[in-house]
């Protein structure tokens, strides 16, 4: 392909390589990143400036592709200009959407949302999403394939969301990927690519490998030993942990270990919160009552009201709940202190929040009671300034038939509790199997005339997401493999390097990455400002908000001592919350390089310190230690694998 054709927001066409004007293409590509980046570079040099105008396009290898960015223009001579290009494809449309969850939307379909939280199904959240995008692009968008986990989830926005983050976010929730069609229209699918590209692939001539390399993805995934545990939500002090367990172990024995595994490197354990997965039922209104807004029936609920009774059956289901053995006093405890006791309802009040309708995410309501005999919830409702929901008023605040909801502050019957700890076990064999050994990425180089004898030069040949079959001995490889990143030659159609992993690479665009260290220098401006003037009531402003990751703390290599790059990143999370003097970081001498750190460092009164979620220090209890509001902090231990999390916490002097 030795010229692109470009295509003016009125319609009119010009060619990006003009040789009869001494405009020439010197490099054109292609990269894809699965989950990530979809653009075209090309650098253009010529005699004379250029007129590329935003909102120019292109069409490469059947994709579209759009200017959004005035070029890159060097002038090296009054003969000679160099321009660098970058044409974004249609995901990056998304960027200048807001995800916004109420308001005057098309069709008017998103204003019985309230507030900043929507509470559905990937689904329902990918409906908002094309609502929002044909807000600003009428008739462009539509939805396709949905596929993902199977669960309903409650996700609070901010005024930094935009459709393109929420679409990455709803991938990484929702255990998916996206495709986006464009055939004139462009269609949203949610959706793992999983085809096989139909060539095995081996290093030799006439094989297809012209170049194959072997490097680590991350070498700190290894696991052989993995504690796996499940929400903390829904779990009572009934059940024998206070996070779910696996099928039939208690806390201390929750995990997966397999002699595959170990054999070869021995045990290394990793602790992991699948988070996700927690017993809940979601129940579906399925009539309501007349002349009471507040009533509804459900006639799959299971009875609320039941109690613990004096059988084999429910004295063996509280021993599995609590992990217990039958013994005689396990048994006679039972018999006293258990039977005739509520099995579901806790000493504070059961609570009903509905995912669906127009009473979605509004609020918890309070269960004033419920007949297991008409399977009839009434409900509690909500008074605020002066409004009353469900509304007696308003037909556009009730419930209605289909409505789902989840019930909180209850204990869940043991099918529920077992469904979920199934969940749990399957999720965290699959998170074994993909973390025993240690994470690679291949980059290979492919022979182009291999290519060229099966492929047209227009072909997409190869996929984003689609796995190869590589085979070397020498590297230690035999297996598919699939491909996370794509660089194609537009000058020479044929010419790849790809990137192979069975671990996304997570690398967010520059353009995002751009944005985060925007948003990343104005949170910390309003942080040092806020913190000297302390005009505003308490607020809290997280780490997350102001370094790269997005992640409010540091996890430190097991058995390794924090290093240099780890103590960088950490002083710089400490600067970032307004800890105003050096952090220093040294081994402990009393216990050997390799267990313990200490931190010394200046604290502001305004910063609290975590140390694996307990709360260690409060700069505010030591002010009389300091005549600047803060206290230096000396050997504060800090273990391999210890998580630290920093927060900011500005309160008004006036309170």
């Amino acid at each position: 392909m030795n010229n692109l054709t470009v295509t003016r927001r009125d319609n009119t066409t010009y060619q990006l390589a003009d040789f009869g004007n001494m405009v020439m293409m010197t490099d054109a590509r292609q990269l894809i990143t699965l989950l990530n980046e979809d653009v075209v570079k090309v650098t253009v040099e010529a005699a004379a400036a250029q007129n590329y105008a935003v909102g120019d396009s292109i069409t490469v290898f059947g994709r579209l592709y759009k200017l959004n960015q005035p070029p890159k223009i060097k002038k090296e001579s009054t003969r000679k200009y160099t321009c660098e290009l970058t044409f974004e494809g249609v995901q990056y449309d998304l960027m200048r959407v807001a995800y916004l969850l109420s308001g005057n939307t098309v069709n008017s379909e998103l204003q019985d949302v309230w507030g900043n939280n929507l509470i559905g199904d990937l689904t329902r959240f990918a409906q908002v999403l094309i609502t929002n995008a044909n807000r600003v692009f009428p008739g462009e968008w539509i939805l396709g394939v949905v596929e993902g986990e199977d669960k309903t989830i409650n996700i609070e926005f901010s005024e930094s969301d935009n459709c393109l983050s929420v679409l990455q976010s709803l991938c990484t929730e929702f255990d998916t990927e996206f495709v986006i069609n464009n055939n004139g229209i462009n269609t949203l699918n949610f959706i793992k690519v999983s085809t096989v590209f139909q060539y095995p692939l081996k290093y030799g001539a006439n094989k297809g490998l012209y170049n194959l390399s072997r490097d680590n993805a991350s070498t700190n995934n290894q696991v052989t030993r993995l504690y796996a545990y499940g929400s903390s939500e829904n779990i009572t002090e009934r059940y024998r942990a206070d996070r779910l367990c696996l099928p039939g172990k208690v806390k201390n024995n929750s995990y997966i270990e397999e002699s595959y595994a170990t054999l070869p490197v021995g045990i290394f354990e990793k602790i992991k919160y699948f988070d996700e997965i927690k017993p809940e039922r979601i129940g579906t209104v399925s009539a309501l009552v007349p002349d009471n807004v507040n009533e509804f029936i459900d006639n799959a609920m299971f009875n609320l009201n039941a109690k613990w009774q004096d059988n084999g059956d429910d004295y063996q289901e509280w021993l599995a709940l609590k992990g217990l053995d039958d013994t005689t006093g396990n048994h006679d405890n039972y018999t006293a202190n258990v039977t005739g006791n509520s099995k579901y309802l806790l000493t504070e009040s059961a609570q009903l929040t509905f995912n669906t309708g127009s009473l979605a995410g509004l609020v918890n309501f309070n269960i004033a009671s419920y007949d297991h005999n008409t399977h009839k919830f009434t409900l509690n409702p909500y008074e605020e300034k002066g409004y009353k929901f469900p509304s007696e008023d308003n037909t556009a605040f009730r419930i209605a038939v289909g409505d789902m909801y989840v019930l909180t502050n209850i204990a869940l019957p043991k099918s529920y509790i077992t469904n979920a700890e199934t969940r749990l076990k399957n999720k965290a064999n699959q998170y074994y199997a993909e973390n025993f050994s240690p994470l690679v990425k291949y980059t290979l180089e492919i022979d182009r005339m291999y290519l060229k004898d099966r492929y047209a030069a227009t072909d997409n040949i190869f996929t984003a997401g689609q796995s190869i079959h590589i085979t070397d001995a020498e590297v230690g490889v035999d297996k598919d493999i699939r491909i996370q990143s794509i660089e194609r030659d537009i000058l020479d159609p044929y010419s790849y390097k790809i990137i192979l992993s069975d671990t996304p690479l997570r690398k967010k665009p520059n353009r995002w990455a751009r944005d985060i260290a925007i948003q990343r220098q104005i949170a910390n401006e309003a942080l040092q400002r806020t913190v000297s003037d302390a005009q505003i009531d308490v607020k809290k402003l997280n780490v997350a908000d102001v370094i790269d990751s997005l992640d409010a703390k540091i996890e430190f290599n097991n058995k390794k001592a924090l290093s240099q790059s780890q103590g960088v990143v950490l002083k710089n999370m400490i600067e970032a919350v307004g800890i105003r003097e050096n952090i220093g970081l040294q081994e402990d001498p009393d216990t050997g390089p390799n267990s313990f750190m200490t931190i010394e460092t200046f604290v502001p009164s305004s910063t609290r310190l975590f140390l694996n979620g307990q709360l260690l220090y409060y700069g505010q209890d030591y002010d009389e230690y300091s005549n600047n509001g803060g206290v230096t902090l000396t050997r504060y231990d800090v273990r391999p694998d210890d998580r630290l999390f920093l927060e900011a916490i500005i309160v008004n002097n006036n309170q």
